[in-house]
């Protein structure tokens, strides 16, 4: 009995002992297989980390393939061809409603930004391993974040401006009357080249205009014509093409605006007006909203009462205001080539009339920023042919790079106006150079405004828009009531920071290079160069701020002679031939961006 009880023991412990044996075969065999399943993934590169605001998808580099594509809310979607699905995966534990719905709770707003509710993104999914973070999915569709990358591939749309402007002013006492030094204009040299140059004019009365402009240029002050007015005139008026170079405050947007109007009510062409579509007989191309402005108040202005319809195209303004006005018909369109441009591929604008074509500031217009915009206009399909239209270009400096450009877009038989020096400053400006380094700028300013008896009509320099605002800021601290204008303002702000200082509310106007261009405000006495443009071309349009008509004006520029050395012989040059005093320090250093400009090259 004993022997019979210590054999089933023995086979008992034996039996145990196989099924412990068993038991642990069997683990060692489950572990084996965990880690093979687990080597197994690892050698898949199945593995993958994520971030609360991340989902990344895990590739294969035999069995994987990735096609990205962008969705209506700018996300990218990863779908992934996979022989072993993760679903498969014996460690993911992940039900696929569970995971659905986590896909379901990332959102995104309209400029792509993911919207995740925290209360229900951590139930989606469990994961036995803590190290390894799992991802929502939904038949094999992935979302992947992508931050930054994605701003930069698809940039925030800026919000669809809603700025109305207000109605022209017939303020006709807004225009600079001519100064003590208006007579001395008989006396600068003109030369005009071409063929057969029309004979020039003496006075308003003997060029041809009509009474009703006439009476209209008497409204605006202007009594006796400037030299590039007197050649201006007659060569449009025959419909020859013209490149005109003057210097700043000479009058040269009169000096196209006058025969064009004229030409219009001489010879009348049918205005089309369908309410589909605009399409101009005068377009005049400006580099600047606010010089736009002015064009087309001047404009407006001295086609007083003869039915002529002036309007308005610029950007910063609200889209549907301008497009109600331009297609109920327009003569004359005033144009920035951003706006026009819009309009022009919304097929809102035709060029089918187009008479006239002027561009208001050429060597802007012209360069390296605005080139490709103003072929892109001329070449558009619509546009009638160059022997079929006039085209005028018109600026202070013409660089001869710009002159070359332009003869592309001129008849053969054109004719080349320059008045005076090109490219040189107003003589009426006394110019001052002064030995400024950065960090003593702001006191050297405050030291010439104390000096200063009356600083109303001040306009301040700079080249970088957050410093136009300090700049202001700080002169305000010091009650001199100072405005700002540059390209950051929204257009509402910089109109009104413009009409401010016109209407003498604000005594200083601190300005980047927008307000450098052809803006004719009255009692302009001093402009100040806080910091020195980079180019001797925008340098004299700085200046020409004031000195206008022959008025007396002062400019002060502060040079760093860390900074602005570049141009300093180019100062030189520009002082020396408007019979300014050059200072020492500016032979220093010698560049080599000034080219003078022969005025007969042509």
């Amino acid at each position: 009995m004993a022997d019979n009880y210590n054999e089933n023991d023995i086979a008992s412990a034996q039996s145990d002992h196989d099924i412990a044996s068993a038991q642990s075969d069997h683990d060692i065999a489950s572990a084996q297989s965990d880690h093979n399943i687990a080597s197994a993934q690892s050698d898949h590169d199945i593995a993958s980390a994520q971030s609360d605001h991340d989902i990344a998808s895990a590739q294969s580099d035999h069995n994987l393939t990735a096609v990205s594509s962008w969705d209506d809310y700018g996300v990218t979607i990863v779908t992934e061809d996979m022989n072993r699905k993760y679903s498969d995966c014996e460690d993911m534990d992940i039900s696929k409603s569970n995971a659905n719905n986590s896909y379901n709770n990332i959102l995104q707003d309209s400029l792509g930004n993911e919207i995740i509710n925290d209360d229900n993104a951590s139930s989606g999914y469990q994961s036995n391993n803590d190290h390894r973070s799992s991802r929502p999915y939904k038949n094999d569709v992935y979302a992947k974040r992508i931050g930054d990358r994605l701003r930069s591939a698809k940039p925030k749309v800026p919000p669809k401006s809603t700025y109305i402007p207000p109605e022209f002013e017939e303020n006709f006492s807004s225009t600079i009357e001519a100064g003590s030094n208006f007579e001395k204009y008989d006396k600068i040299e003109v030369i005009a080249n071409g063929i057969d140059v029309p004979q020039k004019i003496s006075t308003f009365q003997s060029s041809g205009l009509r009474e009703i402009i006439l009476n209209n240029l008497k409204n605006c002050n202007y009594t006796t014509p400037t030299p590039i007015q007197k050649y201006a005139l007659p060569i449009i008026m025959n419909d020859r093409d013209m490149i005109a170079s003057a210097q700043t405050g000479s009058g040269k947007t009169a000096a196209y605006i006058l025969p064009i109007l004229n030409k219009l009510l001489d010879e009348p062409s049918k205005l089309i007006v369908d309410g589909k579509h605009c399409e101009p007989q005068v377009l005049i191309m400006s580099p600047t909203r606010e010089l736009a402005i002015q064009i087309c108040e001047l404009a407006t202005r001295l086609s007083r009462d003869t039915g002529i319809k002036c309007e308005l195209l610029y950007g910063g303004t609200a889209t549907y205001y301008q497009r109600e006005k331009v297609l109920r018909g327009v003569h004359i369109l005033v144009a920035t080539p951003g706006r026009l441009i819009d309009f022009v591929n919304r097929r809102l604008i035709t060029f089918f009339s187009i008479r006239y074509f002027i561009l208001d500031e050429a060597d802007r217009l012209l360069d390296m920023g605005f080139q490709g915009d103003i072929e892109q206009i001329l070449c558009h399909h619509t546009m009638v042919f160059t022997a079929e239209r006039t085209t005028l270009m018109f600026s202070a400096t013409l660089p001869e790079n710009v002159q070359y450009i332009a003869k592309a877009f001129l008849k053969p038989d054109y004719i080349s106006v320059a008045v005076g020096d090109i490219g040189g400053a107003c003589k009426d400006v006394t110019q001052t150079i002064l030995e400024v380094k950065k960090f003593d700028k702001r006191n050297a300013l405050l030291s010439i405004l104390k000096e200063t008896d009356d600083c109303q009509g001040t306009i301040v320099f700079v080249e970088e828009k957050r410093q136009a605002d300090f700049l202001a800021a700080i002169l305000s601290e010091y009650d001199y009531p100072t405005t700002s204008i540059h390209g950051d303002r929204l257009q509402p702000q910089r109109e009104i920071a413009l009409r401010d200082f016109k209407q003498k509310r604000m005594k200083i106007l601190v300005a980047t290079s927008v307000a450098s261009r052809g803006l004719d405000i009255t009692g302009v006495k001093m402009v100040v160069n806080y910091d020195l443009p980079k180019t001797i071309e925008e340098y004299v349009h700085r200046i020409g701020r004031t000195g206008r008509l022959g008025n007396i004006g002062k400019a002060i520029s502060f040079y760093d002679p860390e900074k602005d050395y570049p141009i300093a012989f180019d100062l030189a040059i520009i002082l020396k031939r408007a019979d300014q005093e050059v200072p020492t320090f500016l032979f220093k250093f010698r560049s080599k961006n000034y080219k003078p400009i022969k005025p007969n090259m042509f």
